[in-house]
């Protein structure tokens, strides 16, 4: 990467295109996995999600290897992604059906 004769915004973008390829891969197969089990979608539904899909994949990729490009060490990468990963936790539906939410203490 350091000798290439090629411009930092065209490795940048083959990274970015390289990670929606691989979050994309993963994506069609939870689908199809999921069309067998309890969710048929119709073909138009199927292509919103997934080009819906695509443009947060593309966001992300390009958000992780923005910050990536600055940090130094490996560990402090992971910290930095995995912060808002735990506090991302609190909104799931557990959390909001649970009585103590819906009513307070009582």
């Amino acid at each position: 990467m350091l000798v290439a004769p090629v411009s930092r915004a065209s490795i940048f973008a083959g990274k970015v295109l390289g990670g929606c390829t691989d979050v994309m891969i993963q994506v069609i197969v939870l689908l199809i996995i999921g069309s067998f089990i309890v969710m048929p979608l119709q073909a138009l539904v199927l292509l919103k999600v997934i080009l819906l899909l695509f443009l947060i994949s593309v966001a992300m990729v390009s958000l992780g290897l923005s910050i990536g490009a600055n940090m130094t060490s490996p560990e402090g990468f992971m910290l930095v992604v995995n912060s808002p990963s735990g506090r991302f936790s609190f909104l799931r539906p557990r959390f909001s059906r649970s009585k103590i939410f819906l009513h307070g203490f009582q």
